[in-house]
């Protein structure tokens, strides 16, 4: 639906969705068609550092199912993608290797080119890992280290390395209420062996009517005394009445900075941008069975009282570019295309996501089709083309 955002209500437990318009800025108003002024359809790519233009170029990634207990079945159907059950999490963009045991967590990967039926055949069958590739992440970061990876006229490199590569990006689906948790911000996980911490932004895709996110504690509730309520013993209810409970709308975008209590109630799709950790200080897991290791210690540490989030307001239905959020690990803008759309010029790369409609990044290197769900890591600018199409931009900080 354009101007609010978001169509209007379906029947109980229809999830509304985002009408992922471009309008007026959250927080830095409209701009332009490129974010900081129009280019040549074919982008004029990035310069080296003896002012020769590299040249722009992108590659496709896939992305990765991962079975949660409060996984849902609406982003699956929505974007046109086979059903795979119960699915919590895809990753769509990582470098990330997990310790745990499943594989499915060391996710995401470079599909090179290729936009035959044949290409994109394979690449949804790596979904459910039965493509006979190599773990994705082995794929993805060690392309980004590779020969094939892109460099400038110079030799430089044009994109973070494997080890380096700052984002994660997800799309949540809950059908029931994520565990109550806290993410250590830089500083804390430095303490706790951890390369660095965890702060996230959400932007809420569709929800069903009553759906809510938990952003912080509830007013004259502390972090200290949620978590002396926890070790106490807390019932579900009681824990609702200790959180900051607001309502999920479609369109608008939270950032969840390190340090902040928070959860995802059932009924909800979010498009998550964060920084490269899967450091999670379970908190609460509202009686769930069979139960979860808490941590609350870690979690105490992690905890920072921080002052109450406001989400930035939904885009509005105007083609271009809108900041849906920044902070100093990253950057999050919401676009809507019709005809063309350059991408922005700063930085050097970036992660574009189609949401809906369909079009191509045309870069020097070629074309890449888009279709919703999708994600293309682009360096050097470039040039969108296709009518109705929406899609988020992530950077890094």
């Amino acid at each position: 639906m354009s101007g609010g955002g978001a169509s209007a209500e379906g029947p109980a437990g229809a999830r509304r969705s985002a009408g992922h318009g471009a309008g007026h800025g959250a927080s830095t108003g409209e701009t332009d068609g490129a974010g900081t002024g129009e280019t040549d359809g074919a982008g004029t790519g990035e310069t080296d550092g003896a002012g020769h233009a590299s040249p722009s170029g992108a590659v496709r990634l896939t992305r990765r199912a991962v079975e949660r207990p409060w996984g849902g079945e609406h982003v699956a159907p929505s974007m046109g993608w086979p059903r795979s059950g119960k699915v919590g999490e895809w990753w769509l963009a990582s470098c990330y290797v997990s310790d745990k045991a499943d594989p499915a967590l060391s996710v995401s990967g470079v599909w090179a080119g290729g936009d035959d039926a044949e290409s994109r055949e394979h690449e949804a069958d790596s979904d459910d890992g039965d493509s006979g590739l190599p773990p994705i992440d082995e794929l993805f970061s060690h392309w980004l280290d590779g020969p094939d990876a892109p460099r400038g006229s110079d030799g430089a490199r044009l994109l973070p390395s494997g080890d380096d590569f700052p984002l994660l990006l997800k799309l949540l689906d809950t059908s029931a209420v994520l565990s109550v948790q806290v993410h250590p911000d830089d500083t804390v996980a430095s303490t706790q062996n951890l390369p660095n911490g965890k702060t996230e932004a959400w932007h809420v895709l569709a929800a069903e009517p009553t759906a809510c996110l938990f952003v912080g504690t509830a007013d004259d509730v502390s972090d200290s005394d949620l978590l002396d309520a926890v070790q106490a013993g807390v019932s579900p209810n009681q824990m609702t009445q200790l959180l900051r409970r607001v309502p999920a709308v479609p369109g608008e975008t939270w950032l969840v900075e390190a340090g902040t209590i928070h959860a995802v109630g059932p009924g909800v799709t979010i498009f998550e941008i964060q920084q490269s950790s899967d450091a999670t200080w379970r908190i609460y897991d509202w009686e769930r069975q069979p139960a979860r290791e808490l941590h609350l210690d870690a979690a105490r540490a992690a905890a920072r009282d921080l002052p109450a989030a406001h989400p930035a307001p939904p885009p509005g239905d105007r083609p271009g570019w809108h900041l849906a959020v920044r902070c100093e690990a990253f950057a999050l803008q919401h676009g809507r295309v019709a005809g063309e759309l350059a991408l922005p010029s700063e930085p050097s790369w970036g992660l574009v996501t189609a949401l809906s409609g369909q079009g191509t990044l045309r870069t020097d290197a070629g074309e890449l089709a888009l279709s919703p769900g999708e994600t293309l890591l682009s360096w050097g600018g470039g040039t969108l083309v296709g009518d109705g199409l929406t899609l988020l931009y992530s950077v890094a900080g």
